[in-house]
C-alpha cells in the first residue's frame, strides 16, 4: 500500500451526498432485520 492510499484509507473521496448517506443507512437498516435470519432467530414482523 503506497503512503497515500494509507492516508485516504476509511475516507471518503469525496463528501458524501445526503442520498448517499440515506441509501447507506437504508441498507444498514435493512441488514439488521436480517441478521437474526443468519443466526436461525425468528423473523421480525414489518
Amino acid at each position: 500500500m503506497t503512503d497515500e492510499q494509507a492516508e485516504a484509507y476509511g475516507r471518503f473521496a469525496e463528501e458524501p451526498t445526503r442520498p448517499d448517506l440515506e441509501r447507506f443507512f437504508q441498507a444498514l437498516s435493512r441488514n439488521r432485520c436480517l441478521s437474526p435470519l443468519v443466526e436461525g432467530a425468528v423473523a421480525p414482523e414489518l
